[in-house]
């Protein structure tokens, strides 16, 4: 049985690497508060191996675009391209960190000649490949990947962190690429080819892919590499470095797997890393295979050396883009790993492993500036790394001097850094001022005391209470934010009268972990004097936003339009879109914004969620229409429209959407450069705009309430999709349909390759109708087709659908819809009964009797609503008749095809809560019957052809005259009429 091997990680480092763990091995058990004295000792081992430069440069002149030029641009890079090879690692551990420090330039400049001299590198990297130079592993084969003969105690192997370390900047160039017409259009036929190698290397390596161990976890394990750790999971930093390839293949590729698998990866990554007593995050080397439960002391863990962990907390900072994923907690966490951990000096002198231990090995200091990548969300990150290069560090690497560049403002003084407050709390301060300034001998009071204890404060010494602190222990928070302190500030005068606080017009300030600094704040308004909730906010630290380029605090702000107090839930004083979403109220009459207000700024910009409209058009309670729009400020990038089409929603059950349509609006650039998300040619007209104030703070103008569908509605947009849930279940379709509630959001369309995502997770690619129209030249348009008693998108230029019938997420039929005459109404349904990619069957479509609908809730759900209910019994009276023939020509061919469709109680990857939800379905059921129906007539042309029987037949069929093919089939097969 061939015995497997695991992998040494560094090639330039693999002896150091080795030593240091025997040096952790020997010391793990026997830390000890450090002293100076050791502090002292260290600092002598490291100027030993990094001397101070006696006339150090400035930061502007050290971190000058034009040096990186000098030492790594030009001819150079051909010569030094000569002698390409991975066999000792040049590749994984010298060729990475070139191809991203030239993104890292284009990043920091915007001159696309660094991305140039990128694609020629990666074409040559892809020429060197093991399967085009004719090497074998030490198993035989030959890999589409580098190997390396230098590691594995057996022989020549593939790594998947070299894997990892070489396709991140591959997948990034491309990406940045594709955003340069200049670029793109000189490499366009390159392109494919080169991304089908990068996915062709990456996929190799789905063998040692496996999910868990916990809920949403992912990692690889080691495989054909060094024998001590075969099948176990490998290494944070190696996991991190497939993790970011992963995660870039999955923009590049628009393939939501392979981000699945990153945001997994990220999540085992995460779990793993523990907070030490300094509120810093710590780790190992190996991360425990279980997440850590408690509070560490960062002198009793065996550190990761600072080079290695640099690339485990890599990835992570990739996913902060990833909606709840990095909060600003979590980035002041890593900041603290910095300036409390390795740089706890502050004098430039870095120590070797991430908690500071003097007893380290200062060799381990490689590519700190790797570290800078947090700096525009952790404050000190770039003060503490920049002055170990100036003073220390002649001629950085590539790598190292690109990101400096990249990140670089004035450094503070070393000797004397300024005792201010992190960003995070001067954004709080800006609006919320003394209130998150928290008493440190209260706080201690409060922090020490039994849990649900309170203090009331009468701040203004009238002898009544006007705040009440306390920890809060109630069961909806999750542990990672325990111990959770808050002090909860009255704002109406009633907090004497009813002894604690409520929710109309106060504020909470939240303190995760009781650690003294303010996490998110809770604002409660009762804006009509009621004495109920009108409006609510949701305030957050939002780190450096893409669309912003600088630290913002962010706000979730909701208004009850409708008036029944019915907004948020909360779980920490905050949102989380897993644990809140399903016991939020969206719905009724109601809206929601997001604003940023940035660091610099004295305005509440909306963007991202601008707005999101829910709207209760019958006055049930529950709302039939949703409107989502996306930019940032006037800019319009994208819209979501969504309908219950059929009305079927209740106040138990009160989200379930039928039909949306997706738009991108001219000019907006879906993949864009971070400068310009949320940004497009299409503004907002400022008559039907608002503003509002937020804790005294005006915002920028938004589209209003009530006029945002009249906005929408005439704008020709440039994309188009309409998205139809055939089947009537409008769930996350990315995680096996787990889940158990209808989406609030209206219906996500899954991406299309010329329609990127909008939002998500989406409605999956299956048992939705699909019509896309790739640069419309009308507004939203729509039609009824009574051929096929559907709603449809005039003009689209493709209309697909994707059967899943048995829920396996593999397809069963495929439907094509064309307009050949191109009117702009379909006039052909192509189908392939078993999804081989030929055509079976294809029938034309009477397009001569369509009738236009406004794209309205009230215009589409009366014709819904009218059409339902008959189409549903013609096609069961259709099916019976059918049936009838089939016992003439071939008896036991009904029960043959009808075994395809079987009930949904019988669909073996369905649990019985969907099946019974399907089952009570009218949709769901009209659905299922005419898949049978078309699968029956299919059968029957294979099996009686001919002019006699399909002439008549195809004509009835193209005009959707069901009751006429009835009257056919009876009439040519004898049958006995059932009318």
């Amino acid at each position: 049985m061939k015995k497997h091997a695991f992998l040494s990680h560094r090639s330039f480092l693999v002896l150091i690497f080795f030593l240091s763990v025997l040096l952790h091995a020997s010391f793990q058990n026997a830390y000890s508060q450090w002293n100076a004295e050791e502090d002292s000792e260290y600092m002598k081992r490291f100027h030993e191996r990094f001397q101070e430069i006696s006339s150090p440069l400035s930061i502007n002149e050290y971190a000058d675009p034009k040096r990186y030029d000098e030492l790594y641009m030009g001819d150079r890079i051909h010569d030094e391209l000569a002698d390409l090879s991975n066999d000792q690692g040049g590749i994984s551990w010298g060729w990475s960190y070139r191809m991203m420090s030239l993104n890292e330039m284009y990043r920091a400049t915007g001159d696309i000649k660094y991305l140039a001299a990128n694609l020629s590198i990666i074409k040559t990297i892809l020429s060197v490949r093991d399967d085009r130079i004719g090497k074998s592993l030490w198993t035989g084969e030959t890999a589409p990947a580098w190997g390396s003969d230098k590691y594995a105690e057996r022989g020549r192997a593939i790594f998947a962190v070299h894997t990892g370390m070489i396709l991140y900047p591959m997948y990034e160039c491309l990406q940045l690429a594709k955003e340069q017409p200049e670029i793109s259009a000189s490499f366009k036929e390159e392109f494919q080819t080169i991304l089908a190698d990068c996915n062709e290397t990456l996929s190799w390596h789905d063998k040692q892919f496996r999910w868990g161990p916990g809920e949403g976890e992912a990692c690889y394990i080691g495989m054909d590499q060094e024998n001590a750790m075969e099948d176990k999971p490998l290494p944070g930093n190696r996991l991190s470095a497939m993790g970011r390839a992963l995660y870039h293949a999955g923009i590049v590729n628009r393939n939501e797997e392979f981000s699945r698998r990153a945001l997994a990866i990220g999540r085992y990554i995460k779990n793993r890393l523990s907070t030490g007593e300094d509120g810093a995050y710590y780790w190992p080397y190996w991360l425990p295979l279980q997440p850590p439960q408690t509070v560490i002391q960062k002198e009793k863990i065996s550190g990761e050396d600072v080079s290695h962990a640099s690339l485990t907390m890599a990835l992570l900072v990739e996913l902060a883009r990833e909606k709840d994923f990095m909060t600003g907690r979590d980035f002041e966490k890593l900041g603290k790993t910095v300036r409390q951990g390795f740089g706890r000096l502050d004098n430039g002198v870095l120590f070797g492993s991430i908690n500071g231990n003097p007893r380290s090995n200062p060799s381990l200091v490689q590519i700190p500036a790797r570290w800078l990548r947090l700096s525009p969300n952790a404050d000190g990150v770039y003060e503490c790394i920049s002055q170990f290069y100036l003073r220390y560090v002649q001629n950085p690497g590539p790598l190292d001097l690109a990101l400096l560049i990249r990140y670089s403002h004035p450094a503070l003084s070393a000797s004397n850094p300024p005792d201010i407050p992190s960003i995070q709390q001067r954004l709080f301060e800006k609006v919320f001022g003394d209130y998150v300034k928290l008493d440190p001998e209260l706080h201690q009071q409060v922090a020490g005391s039994e849990p649900g204890k309170r203090f009331y404060v009468d701040a203004d010494n009238d002898g009544r209470p006007d705040e009440v602190w306390f920890i809060d222990e109630d069961s909806r928070h999750p542990r990672k934010y325990r111990p959770l302190l808050v002090r909860a500030i009255d704002e109406d005068g009633d907090l004497e009268r009813d002894g604690a606080p409520d929710r109309d017009s106060d504020l909470y300030i939240a303190d995760w972990k009781a650690d003294g600094s303010v996490d998110a704040v809770l604002d409660y308004t009762d804006a009509d004097g009621d004495g109920d909730l009108d409006e609510m906010g949701m305030y957050f630290f939002g780190g450096s936003a893409n669309y912003f380029q600088e630290p913002v605090l962010r706000v979730w702000w909701s208004k009850d339009v409708g008036d029944d107090n019915l907004l948020w839930y909360d779980v920490g004083y905050t949102y989380d879109q897993r644990l809140c979403q399903n016991k939020t109220h969206f719905g009724g009459d109601e809206l929601f914004v997001s604003f940023a207000l940035p660091l610099n700024g004295d305005r509440w910009i909306p963007f991202f969620e601008n707005p999101f409209l829910f709207y209760d058009r019958d006055g049930d309670g529950v709302a039939e229409e949703v409107l989502r729009l996306s930019g940032v400020g006037m800019d319009v990038e994208s819209i979501r429209y969504s309908f219950n089409a059929d009305n079927d929603a209740t106040l138990q059950a009160p989200r379930d959407f039928d039909v949306s349509i997706s738009a991108w609006a001219q000019g907006a650039a879906p993949k864009p450069a971070p400068n310009q998300r949320g940004r497009s040619n299409l503004q907002l007209d400022e008559s039907m705009t608002e503003s509002i104030e937020l804790r005294g703070i005006p915002s920028a103008l938004f589209l209003a309430y009530q006029s945002a569908p009249d906005f929408v509605k005439p704008v020709r947009w440039e994309r188009l999709l309409l998205t139809w849930d055939e089947i009537d279940l409008n769930v996350d379709a990315q995680s096996n349909y787990e889940e158990s509630h209808e989406r609030w959001e209206g219906v996500i369309a899954h991406g299309a390759d010329d329609f990127p995502q909008i939002g998500g997770p989406s409605c999956g690619p299956f048992n939705k109708r699909y019509e896309l129209i790739s640069s419309a030249p009308h507004p939203i348009q729509i039609y009824y087709h009574p051929s096929d008693r559907r709603i449809h998108l005039k003009n689209a230029e493709r209309a697909w659908m994707l059967v899943d019938i048995d829920f396996d997420r593999i397809a069963d039929m495929r439907y094509e819809l064309t307009d050949q005459n191109q009117n702009g109404y379909i006039d052909r349904c192509e189908l392939d009964i078993d999804a081989d990619g030929t055509i079976d069957d294809a029938w034309d479509l009477d397009d001569e009797n369509v009738e236009e609908l406004e794209w309205s809730w009230s215009a589409v759900h009366a014709k819904v609503d009218e059409i339902l209910m008959d189409a549903l019994a013609d096609l069961i009276h259709c099916n019976q008749t059918l049936r009838r023939v089939f016992q003439k020509i071939d008896p036991g061919l009904w029960e043959k095809i009808f075994t395809r469709f079987p009930a949904w109680e019988q669909v073996e990857n369905l649990d019985a809560a969907k099946a019974f939800q399907l089952s009570a379905s009218k949709e769901s059921l009209r659905y299922r019957i005419e898949l049978l129906n078309h699968s029956l007539l299919f059968e029957l042309k294979k099996r009686v052809p001919g002019d006699d029987l399909w002439i008549p037949l195809n004509r009835s069929r193209a005009r959707g005259d069901i009751e006429k093919i009835i009257q056919f089939l009876e009439q040519f097969y004898e049958l006995e009429s059932t009318r």
